[in-house]
């Protein structure tokens, strides 16, 4: 087999040659067509501003820097023992893309492409399936032309909880803003002390009334702002971060001096006392006895700021101006005794009196206008304990009508705003402007001027507070959110603590004075104490009546009603706490105001003295004192504390190893117990509980929990002892919304 010549170097060489040649041919030929479309390109662009289809020119004037706003969060409020009263959640207000156009980041259709299917499911979470209104506003809204729509007030405020329920049904082209709203956990918890905020027509949440409103600028904080590069369709541009250009400042935490006791006391007694009662108005405050810290404070009608239905929008303790009426009898006989013409052996004849400079006014007693008949002559610590306009007046003309004048503005401060720091505007200072002798003769039983709770309460600690004037204030503490440093403390605030009125000896003469208008008893009408029916308490007790009547269009008569008041100091050999209780315009026997004036020092005391002098005394009604439950068989303790009406959660079996709260605590039977045996649980546990309770079990357990949020636990999340809870939104904020804008238009934006 001819196998043919073989191949020599030299013409495997020549080979080579001629392939390299040709494969160069091919590499020059590819290289010189990249660099024509690269010229082509550049071309492109220097001519027609051209790239991909995009125009460059048009792409780089689309590109802006967007500014937003960091919204400072307002400062939380909190009671004396840190119970927060007023925090800030996150509620969400949902909306709609229809147009067709519209795409997520990623490039996919991002409308709502079912919208039948979108509608039905939307209206089943929300719960208004068979809502008439809801169903034809939704019906309208996914008919209407417009790209993107809204609910009205159906799709705002909604809670974290139907967020979710929505989100996890994946219906595209649904969307939500998320916005702070200002929730209060406890309703109608001190609300005229507290206040609410809401947002403005600017969109700016504001404080209005209470301390939201008096404190607002220091509650409010101030916002940030940060910028980001954004490209034509409103995506962040790669590479480029945002940028803070002004950091926000959050408000400042601001914590009350109302005691949850005190104030749960005068709630609980006001709210069985009125309940059937008919009346204008009616309300409580109490203080501490020495330093005059408001302790509790309350009206009705009440309201809950969460849905603010505020039936009357003066503030009761500080700007409701009334005349005060015989309770100002207790400082004029105090003035009577700083000056030396104090006597309680003189006589004086009762029944009706004039001066010759009153241009013929004649002022009688109760008991001639309502009996007809007089006590007859009276000595005047008698007339004090009955309550005699006659006997005062007499006293009156030894003071003298400017000494008393003065002393009743300069010394107790009546016709004076309450100078309570950082609230300098937070009362009004009333009237006391005597221009006549008769101006002067009725301010001696509390007619003819006006005055506020808090100015009663100032003068009233006078009396309880060994003869030194003490300003009556709501504020404890006010801190730094970021780093919790106290800036502001009332318990070393020397600006609270006034003049030596009295001497401590005219000060205890008058709390004996006070207690015989409860104690003294003569057989004849009318003789009794005028506030005998303060009386009931197992401890001495202070207290002087008031009725007096209301002016209208300058005259008085019947028909234009009377404010009814109790001052009352508790106990009154060793005083501990002020109250005070005022009803307008009672429609029905005046005996119920002083039943809970005295109920309220009847708790309140009981409650002060085991806080003072470590007593661990039962406690009636709705509070106990937690007994030591650790080594009872669990099932067996858990059916003691229900047949007492004790709420209780129970965590394994056998017998308790612990307890939250723990032995010796002061709890309401509102609270749950949570008692813990053998065995382990599991973190779900939490689910659906309030924030008390997933604290007790956090407790029990040795669970280090975070909490976030406010309501009740919706989601839980735990990895070993770490638990992580979040809370979410009471339905009451969207009820609130829905409330608020009931009556709204219908909102959608146009092309």
């Amino acid at each position: 087999m001819n196998r043919g010549k073989p191949i020599t170097e030299e013409t495997h060489l020549m080979i080579s040659k001629k392939r390299t040649k040709k494969y160069s041919k091919i590499l020059a030929t590819f290289f010189l067509l990249l660099i024509s479309l690269s010229v082509i390109q550049v071309l492109s662009l220097q001519l027609f501003h051209n790239y991909k289809g995009i125009n460059i020119e048009s792409y780089k004037d689309s590109m802006y820097e967007n500014t937003n706003t960091l919204v400072a969060n307002r400062g939380i409020i909190s009671d004396s023992q840190g119970r927060e009263l007023a925090v800030n959640i996150n509620t969400y207000d949902m909306y709609a893309i229809l147009n067709p156009e519209a795409q997520g980041l990623g490039g996919e259709p991002d409308f709502v492409s079912d919208k039948t299917k979108t509608q039905e499911e939307l209206l089943k979470i929300l719960g208004l399936e068979k809502d008439k209104k809801a169903i034809d506003l939704f019906s309208s809204q996914f008919a209407s032309q417009a790209k993107q729509i809204e609910f009205s007030v159906y799709g705002k405020g909604l809670s974290l909880t139907q967020k979710r329920a929505i989100e996890e049904l994946k219906l595209t082209g649904i969307k939500f803003n998320e916005k702070m709203t200002r929730y209060y956990p406890f309703g109608d918890y001190a609300s005229y002390a507290i206040g609410y905020a809401k947002y403005n027509d600017e969109g700016v949440m504001v404080g209005e009334i209470g301390i939201e409103g008096q404190l607002d600028g220091y509650l409010r904080g101030e916002d940030g702002k940060i910028i980001q590069s954004l490209d034509a369709h409103g995506v962040p541009i790669s590479g480029e971060e945002a940028r803070i250009i002004q950091a926000k400042s959050d408000g400042t935490n601001v914590q009350l001096t109302i005691d949850a006791t005190i104030q749960s006391y005068i709630q609980e007694v006001m709210d069985e006392k009125f309940s059937d009662k008919k009346y204008d108005m009616g309300y409580t405050i109490a203080t501490d006895a020495k330093t005059n810290a408001i302790l509790g404070m309350y009206s009705l009608p009440s309201y809950d700021p969460n849905i603010r239905d505020v039936k009357n929008y003066t503030n009761p303790f500080t700007s409701y101006c009334f005349e005060p009426g015989s309770t100002i009898k207790t400082f004029l006989v105090a003035d009577a005794m700083k000056k030396g013409v104090w006597n309680p052996n003189t006589i004086t004849k009762t029944g009706s009196t004039t001066r010759p400079e009153w241009g013929g006014y004649i002022i009688s007693d109760w008991i001639q206008n309502d009996l007809g008949f007089s006590w007859g002559n009276l000595e005047w610590d008698k007339g004090y304990f009955v309550s005699s306009n006659t006997v005062v007046l007499d006293i009156l003309d030894d003071i003298g009508n400017e000494s008393w004048n003065d002393s009743l503005t300069n010394e107790f401060k009546f016709g004076q705003k309450v100078k309570i720091p950082y609230l300098e505007d937070y009362t009004l200072a009333c009237d006391v402007s005597p221009t006549v002798p008769i101006e002067y003769a009725t301010s001696s039983f509390g007619q003819g001027f006006t005055s506020n709770a808090l100015q009663v309460m100032q003068a009233l600690s006078v009396i309880s507070n060994n003869g030194k004037i003490a300003t009556p204030h709501l504020i404890k503490s006010l801190s730094n959110p970021e780093t919790g440093e106290v800036f502001y403390e009332s318990s070393t605030d020397e600006s609270l603590v006034g003049d030596q009125v009295l001497t401590s000896e005219q000060s205890k003469e008058m709390l004996k004075l006070m207690e015989q208008v409860i104690t003294y008893r003569e057989d004849l009408p009318g003789r009794s104490g005028s506030a005998k029916n303060v009386a009931g308490t197992a401890f001495p007790i202070a207290s002087k009546s008031g009725t007096a009547q209301i002016a209208a269009d300058g005259t008085y008569s019947s028909s234009s009603g009377y404010n009814v008041s109790y001052t009352t100091i508790a106990p009154s050999d060793d005083p501990l706490i002020n109250i005070y209780t005022v009803v307008v315009n009672p429609k029905d026997a005046t005996k119920y105001v002083a039943e809970t004036t005295r109920d309220i020092a009847i708790k309140s005391v009981d409650y002060l003295s085991r806080e003072s002098k470590g007593l661990n005394l039962e406690i009636s009604n709705n509070r106990y004192v937690t007994e030591n439950y650790v080594g009872i068989d669990i099932k067996e303790m858990e059916k003691i504390l229900k047949d007492q009406g004790i709420k209780v959660i129970i965590l394994g079996e056998g017998n308790v190893i612990k307890q939250f709260p723990t032995f010796g605590q002061v709890v309401s039977k509102d609270e749950t117990i949570v008692l813990r045996a053998e065995g382990e649980e599991e973190a779900q546990i939490l689910i659906n509980k309030s924030r008390n309770e997933v604290t007790n079990i956090c407790n029990a357990m040795d669970w280090d929990c975070t909490l976030t949020g406010v309501g009740i636990a919706s989601n839980v999340v735990s990895e070993g002892v770490s638990v992580n809870v979040e809370f979410t939104l009471p339905e009451i904020i969207a009820n609130r919304v829905k409330k608020e804008e009931n009556d709204e238009r219908i909102e959608t934006s146009s092309e």
